[in-house]
């Protein structure tokens, strides 16, 4: 958002009030006047002029600088503006104090343009309050200083005072600084999440022409959505993205703006059609990012000209063919509508496949390469794309919004836009391999497991008893099946409370008191499907093609820590492991779990409903009415056997944890322990698996080595050492068992440690629970930075 405001085209501060008698002044004067009509023979005439006349007076040497700057050779700029410094001592022995003044001013004003051409916004604004001081009356050094005050402000994180001196800069200013003050004052104030000021101001700069055109305002709005994400203000993100969504929207139905091609002709039908298929791109994008901030993504004109898109009943048969969490039908409608207007546009096959596969925006902390729904199409998409980036044709993604962003008067795209256009193609056939990788490997697994489980069947279940045997691992990360207890240290937890929660505003400030409780009325108020609903008969019956991601452990721990020696590093390191990971039908997953003795624990978790199981699952637990209020992140599935336990950590968001069949005992510990919990940066290793009983892990390469995670701590809490055990001790914990129909609302950045009991012995084995996760509703402590 910096606007360089080319020095050459403002008015010298001092003007012709202060003529110096000798000459050097007004020669200096002549040849900027010059300089600012891009004369350039004519200042460079008078610049020998001086020279020959005048070779040691500050102002020969300030125009030396001056034409310099024309040139853009700022290092001789900078050495003429200081050897001009150095000459201001010399004349305040020999001439007027009003003569040395002046000089001073003028070189003071000079290293203010250098310094703002450079964007050294510090160094400017401390040259012009400086040249201000010695000629206060100058409003040309009033508003250059303003202008470079409001800029360092806006580099100092201060956008509320930049936008003061945006506002006075603007009111005080002339006519050729006054569009730079509209634009400027516009992103100020949308920094400061004032939207409808950031609005008007920018209208301004349309009308002053700041802005080539009104299509470049919703990228603007765009850019401050993303600034306010970073900043955690997802209101102030959420509403900018929508207005941004809303003038994309309206921009659809326009008739083309009036440019013309380098030729000068009128554009040519495809062009207009590729740069509105590019607009739909944006449209999509961005409902797509209010669905990731808000849980919804409507706006006042989602669905604008959706009857042009296509039809309701086009809509209804999509719905039929592909599965898409409510309300984001419309993002997928205007990709369908780039397809059809531009069908050698990468980026929208790109976009349909990743909203279909939900990897785009949507993913936020779920898988980023999942591919369990809507594959066919996905994968069809995604070998689109491929082809047309492969292509020698112009049109693939990145050439497109290349050309997009450059408007149709400019100039041919420089280096440093060709280069950023490779980055992204670049990174946009990483993303597309990724995806395609996912889909592929996928399938190999869910048909490995297939043939697994349907041999399994064919010799019956009880030929497949055994006990798997066991390698050696470390006490620390590998408790005996079902030897989870609460440690000793931790008996004096206390019981977490019970309560019932009835509206919105009750359960918003729960969370703002910042302590875990069990709900007990969420699940029927929202009208989650009963216990029977969870049995694996009817999950098989229900979804039992659904493909899922299933974990598996040898010993029921997911994610602990490992002795690092294990790992072939040194004594005393430790390994943060993450289980191996698989994806099969959700129905073969039921049959290991029906095993009385399964080889090992599969556990379904971190599911997200809408990249694994989709439609069948999501109507079976809505999201409580009580929750309006937060900003949905995730719905998770978790389901297993039981006898599994998640190791210690904290999740920095807030956290619904819905018991639907089995029960889970809780340990928490309040966000203020974390000194005292051993939570260590250190490597990840991840395990593989082959069926039915061998865990390898997988070497640590050198960039794994190096590159630390901190996750989970490094505590069993089940077999803590001595010194563990004393800072045990010292914490404040808090401890529940959560039963089937009750709910935990656990803030974020508590610690907790989950296990879930083994199944009760009624033929059906399993353990259930379904999580919402929500965006943070608080800042993190300050200790958590």
């Amino acid at each position: 958002m910096n606007i360089v405001v080319t020095s050459l085209t403002l008015v010298a501060a001092t003007g012709s009030t202060h003529r110096a008698p000798h000459g050097a002044k007004q020669l200096h004067d002549d040849g900027f006047a010059h300089l600012r009509e891009r004369s350039l023979v004519e200042a460079r005439e008078l610049l020998r002029q001086a020279e020959s006349l005048h070779p040691s007076a500050p102002h020969t040497q300030l125009l030396r600088g001056h034409c310099a700057m024309a040139d853009r050779n700022l290092d001789a700029a900078l050495d003429a503006y200081e050897q001009a410094d150095q000459s201001t001592f010399k004349l305040r022995t020999t001439a007027s104090d009003e003569q040395a003044c002046t000089a001073s001013a003028d070189v003071h004003h000079a290293f203010g343009r250098l310094f703002r051409n450079q964007e050294r916004w510090a160094e400017a604004d401390v040259r012009y309050e400086a040249a201000r001081k010695l000629l206060p009356s100058s409003m040309a050094l009033e508003e250059e200083g303003l202008f470079a005050r409001g800029k360092r402000l806006l580099v100092d994180d201060a956008p509320a005072e930049a936008a003061v001196a945006f506002e006075r800069g603007l009111a005080l200013s002339s006519a050729p600084w006054r569009p730079h003050f509209a634009l400027q004052c516009a992103h100020a104030h949308g920094l400061c999440g004032d939207l409808d000021a950031a609005l008007e101001h920018y209208e301004a700069a349309l009308r002053l022409h700041a802005l080539p055109s009104r299509s470049q305002l919703p990228s603007l709005l765009s850019t401050l959505a993303v600034h306010h994400e970073k900043l955690h203000d997802l209101d102030a993100a959420s509403r900018f993205l929508r207005a941004a969504c809303n003038l994309w929207c309206a921009s659809i139905g326009d008739e083309p703006p009036p440019s013309r091609t380098a030729a000068g002709s009128e554009p040519h039908a495809s062009e207009v059609r590729a740069a509105t298929a590019m607009t739909h791109i944006k449209v999509a994008r961005a409902l797509e990012g209010l669905y990731a901030l808000t849980g919804t993504s409507s706006s006042t004109a989602n669905l604008t000209n959706l009857t042009t898109l296509t039809t309701l009943t086009t809509l209804r048969a999509l719905d039929e063919i592909v599965e898409l969490p409510p309300g984001l039908e419309a993002a997928a409608a205007h990709y369908r509508k780039a397809i059809e207007l531009h069908p050698r546009l990468a980026a929208a096959y790109d976009g349909l496949a990743t909203l279909l596969l939900g990897t785009s925006r949507l993913a936020n902390f779920g898988a980023p390469s999942a591919a369990a729904l809507n594959t066919d199409e996905a994968l069809s998409l995604l070998q689109t794309a491929a082809s047309l980036a492969a292509s020698a044709q112009p049109a693939t993604a990145t050439a497109g919004a290349a050309a997009a962003a450059i408007p149709s008067t400019a100039t041919p795209p420089t280096p440093a836009i060709l280069s950023t256009a490779t980055k992204e193609r670049a990174a946009a056939d990483e993303q597309r391999r990724l995806h395609l990788d996912a889909i592929f490997s996928t399938r190999s697994e869910v048909a490995h497991w297939r043939a697994i489980v349907a041999n399994l069947t064919l010799k019956g279940a009880a030929a497949q008893r055994h006990t798997p045997a066991r390698p050696h691992a470390s006490a620390n990360a590998r408790p005996a099946r079902g030897a989870w207890q609460v440690p000793e240290a931790l008996k004096h937890a206390r019981v977490v409370a019970r309560r019932r929660v009835a509206t919105a505003p009750e359960l918003m400030a729960l969370i703002k008191a910042r302590a875990p409780v069990v709900l007990t009325n969420l699940q029927r108020d929202a009208g989650f499907a009963s216990g029977d609903a969870w049995s694996a008969h009817q999950l098989a019956a229900l979804a039992g093609e659904r493909i899922v991601k299933v974990s598996i452990s040898q010993s029921g721990r997911f994610d602990g820590s490992e002795d690092g020696s294990l790992w072939g590093l040194s004594e005393g390191q430790d390994v943060l492991v993450r289980p191996p990971e698989t994806h099969m039908q959700l129905r073969d997953l039921l049959a290991l779990l029906s095993l009385e003795e399964p080889p090992a624990h599969f556990y379904l978790e971190y599911n997200a409903l809408h990249q694994y199981l989709g439609k069948p699952l999501r109507e079976m637990v809505p999201c409580p009415p009580q929750a309006s209020l937060l900003r949905p992140l995730l719905t998770n599935l978790w389901l297993g056997k039981g006898a599994t336990t998640s190791p210690l950590h904290y999740d920095e968001y807030e956290n619904l944890l819905c018991q639907v069949r089995g029960r889970k005992e809780i340990l928490l510990f309040p966000p203020e322990d974390l000194p005292l919990l051993e939570y260590r940066a250190r490597p990840k290793g991840v395990m593989r698996y082959e069926y039915p009983d061998r865990f390898t892990r997988v070497p640590l390469s050198a960039e794994a080595r190096a590159t630390k995670v901190l996750f989970a701590a490094s505590i069993n809490m089940t077999h803590p050492d001595r010194p563990r055990k004393r800072a045990l001790e010292q914490c404040s914990p808090l401890r529940c068992t959560l039963q089937p129909g009750e709910t935990l609302l656990l803030p974020a950045y508590w610690h907790h440690e989950v296990y879930s009991h083994p199944a009760e012995p009624d033929g059906e084995g399993l353990n259930v629970a379904v999580n919402f996760w929500f965006r943070n509703e608080s800042a993190p402590p300050a200790y958590y930075a």
